[in-house]
């Protein structure tokens, strides 16, 4: 996606609540089937990871994508077509300003894929105008955004699922089960990297002030495993890191390319993290891991294996994702919520507001552990505006 002035955007896109959503329809009779009701969405943000939700939610059933909005009309003419050749022509709104999705009766739910500084906002802004959503991650970029949001999605009794993918993985979801179980034993480390190669992203992902920085535009999805593990945020980290190694040709380029920390958890539990975007591309250099370690069990999440520390004990295999894509898994999870909820059944969030902020508040306390290059305690987090 074309960089946006997010100057721009906010004069063209940021006002006051809209016009409330459609009202919920009522639970059918006693015995009679209920049909899966149709959900009218509308995107903001089509760009790269906004393009591959729409792909996705184009060979869902159910689902009409009535509206899309993107400043950049080359990304919004591009994302029409793509639904008018999956409709048999039929093509939706186009619109520069997402208020008008938002005060649009024919949109019942928003998906929203924006630069991370918009998103507080236009979150906002959707949950003002009664539409659901689904909020791309990081939820927000500060601790101050973080509250408003929280307090707004959970006042409105609306769906907003932010969008972890990693909590939608039979693998990862099955591993933490056994550690929770205790499979693992007492818990004393996490083994977590993030290792690319298809870097160094520019644009706005390179300007500090629009990303958050990769602790929190990338590293969020980590950090939000790590609390989901531990059930908890850490409780103070320390750091270190550079900014300088892709600056040559990129002389304004503020954020963190390469650190490495190391977060401490209740109970003393200690994670070694690492995060780099300088890494080869053969396979050999560009890992991601996330391993936890017990005092029974070592657990590797992404790799699939549960190893013991009694040698006589066989290792144990956790199940495959297969050819499950997890982008679907989470659109499903999220448009069955809302087709709950507007029929007034219970629904849950498997990832929602709550852990959207948690894992924000171990980005921001990271941050700052590796730019003040010092042990930097949750508390400090807390107490910030």
């Amino acid at each position: 996606m074309r960089p946006i002035s997010r100057r721009r955007f906010l004069e063209v896109g940021v006002g006051g609540a809209a016009l409330a959503g459609v009202a919920a329809r009522g639970a059918p009779a006693i015995g009679e089937e209920r049909p899966a009701e149709k959900v009218r969405v509308g995107f903001i943000g089509v760009g790269g990871r906004g393009t591959t939700h729409l792909k996705k939610m184009l060979e869902l059933e159910n689902v009409d994508v009535n509206a899309i909005c993107d400043i950049d009309l080359t990304n919004l003419e591009r994302a029409r077509k793509l639904v008018g050749d999956a409709r048999g022509g039929k093509t939706p709104a186009g619109y520069q300003d997402y208020r008008e999705i938002l005060a649009s009766r024919e949109i019942d739910a928003v998906l929203s894929a924006l630069p991370c500084d918009l998103h507080a906002q236009v979150y906002l802004d959707t949950i003002a105008a009664g539409k659901d959503l689904y909020a791309e991650k990081p939820m927000c970029i500060t601790k101050s955004e973080c509250d408003a949001v929280v307090k707004a999605a959970e006042d409105s009794k609306l769906v907003m699922v932010v969008g972890f993918q990693r909590r939608f993985s039979r693998r990862m979801m099955e591993g933490i089960r056994k550690i929770h179980a205790g499979d693992a034993g007492d818990l004393l480390e996490m083994r977590a990297s993030f290792l690319a190669a298809f870097g160094p992203l520019r644009g706005w992902f390179s300007k500090r002030a629009r990303s958050g920085d990769w602790m929190v535009e990338q590293a969020v999805h980590v950090f939000d495993v790590m609390n989901w593990v531990f059930r908890s945020m850490p409780v103070a980290a320390q750091g270190s890191g550079r900014r300088d190694i892709f600056t040559a040709n990129e002389p304004d380029r503020d954020v963190t390319d390469y650190y490495s920390a190391i977060l401490e958890y209740p109970g003393g539990v200690i994670v070694n993290w690492l995060h780099s975007w300088v890494a080869p591309p053969g396979g050999t250099f560009d890992k991601h891991t996330c391993q936890v370690i017990g005092r029974k069990a070592a657990v590797d999440l992404y790799g699939g294996k549960v190893e013991f520390l009694d040698r006589k004990t066989p290792a144990e295999t956790l199940p495959d994702d297969g050819e499950a894509d997890l982008t679907e898994a989470a659109q499903r999870s999220f448009l069955d919520c809302v087709r709950k909820r507007r029929a007034g059944e219970k629904w849950e969030a498997v990832s929602g507001p709550r852990n959207g902020r948690d894992s924000v508040l171990t980005a921001l306390l990271v941050r700052k552990a590796v730019d003040e290059k010092r042990l930097v305690k949750m508390e400090e987090i807390l107490g910030s505006s």
